[in-house]
């Protein structure tokens, strides 16, 4: 049937996943996610929770987490509904990084084909799809890259990743479920592997994450998602790799973001060390730079608190501490307020109701120039040693 291909291939058996070369960018700032939300990429954020970052680290006294920005499993969304500023998108699908490896081999990646009664008994154990998830939140390049597929089975697995991303945040274990039942239907897909890597990873399941990531990483030749690499290796007590990998990165061709997150995640494994100094110089990049923030930079600010904290300069840490609060309320989408509309016997002028009067306990929102008056004053960061 058709609706049970794993994905579309030409006659002499190619993969014929898109080539992803537009140049538009599925990040609001420059790249992907995403947090925002885990960025979530690339899936959007759900309507429910903060788009916001907070910026905490993952613990150090044993119990290892993801290193979401608010410490919120459902950082990472794979689709995007309503395109705010700073909405998280992690998966990036604008294009291969400069020297990025070409298209895998068809040998590199040998294809698993199950039986008629296997399939079957796969899409019995499928979680079962809610109405609401439609697959019509899915991002365009999400959506381009699920038409390589027949168009029921394309449909099916937008639906799981739907679903993966809405339940990130509610129900991780569900989640996970709909991401490997996207696999199951389309495994050669970077996007699916991807989600299904995060979504492990927010199950604290760093194993699994980590596998699914690389695979990710070998079929789209995008290091966008390297901070979650070097962290699950941090989760799994193999820091010494993530900071190999680190040191032989070319982090100027990270999008924005991922240079962001690569700085919070090599600060961690530093503080794990207790090596507060190193973990202070990672944190040292041109995005900590509150005169010049974006969304993402918010975590930044936070994390660069926390090292100062623990390095018992009090006084810095509120200020960054503050910095990354004006920041994300700067940042933040206007409250949405629901109404409902009914006819009036007579015309009513609507201050009489008291709408349209400003309310006086209400502050206006900070300007550009406001925010940046708050910072003046603030030293330019200048990379250390360690930060090299």
């Amino acid at each position: 049937m058709s609706d049970e291909r794993d994905d579309k291939n030409d006659p002499n058996g190619r993969d014929r996943r898109p080539r992803r070369d537009d140049s538009s960018s599925s990040r609001p700032n420059s790249g992907r996610p995403s947090s925002g939300k885990p960025s979530s990429g690339r899936f959007g954020a759900p309507k429910n929770g903060s788009d916001r970052p907070r910026g905490e680290r993952p613990a150090r006294d044993g119990e290892r987490k993801p290193f979401s920005r608010d410490g919120k499993p459902g950082e990472r969304k794979p689709f995007s509904r309503d395109g705010k500023p700073g909405e998280r998108k992690p998966f990036s699908r604008d294009g291969r990084p400069e020297g990025s490896r070409p298209e895998p081999r068809e040998e590199e990646f040998p294809r698993f084909r199950p039986s008629e009664e296997q399939r079957k008994a796969i899409r019995e154990m499928e979680p079962e799809l809610e109405n609401r998830f439609a697959g019509k939140e899915l991002d365009r390049a999400v959506l381009r890259d699920l038409s390589t597929l027949s168009e029921d089975n394309a449909m099916v697995v937008g639906r799981h990743l739907e679903a993966a991303s809405f339940y990130a945040e509610v129900d991780a274990p569900r989640a996970l479920q709909h991401a490997i039942a996207a696999k199951n239907r389309a495994s050669r897909l970077a996007i699916v592997r991807e989600t299904v890597g995060i979504m492990a990873y927010v199950n604290q399941d760093f194993t699994l994450a980590l596998a699914e990531l690389r695979t990710a990483q070998r079929i789209s030749g995008s290091n966008d998602q390297i901070a979650l690499i070097i962290d699950c290796l941090r989760g799994l007590d193999r820091s010494n790799e993530g900071l190999k990998i680190a040191r032989e990165l070319d982090r100027e061709k990270l999008p924005r973001e991922a240079q962001i997150d690569l700085a919070i995640v090599l600060s961690g494994i530093r503080l794990d060390r207790d090596e507060t100094d190193r973990a202070y110089a990672e944190l040292q990049i041109p995005q900590l730079d509150p005169t010049n923030a974006t969304p993402e930079c918010v975590a930044l600010f936070d994390a660069n608190a926390e090292v100062l904290e623990e390095m018992g300069r009090a006084d810095e840490a509120a200020q960054w501490r503050r910095y990354a609060r004006l920041t994300e309320n700067h940042f933040s989408p206007d409250e949405t307020i629901e109404f409902h509309t009914e006819w009036l016997e007579e015309p009513t002028d609507v201050t009489e109701l008291g709408y349209g009067e400003p309310r006086e306990d209400e502050p206006a929102p900070l300007t550009d120039s406001e925010l940046t008056k708050l910072v003046e004053g603030v030293p330019p960061v200048e990379p250390t040693e360690d930060s090299k």
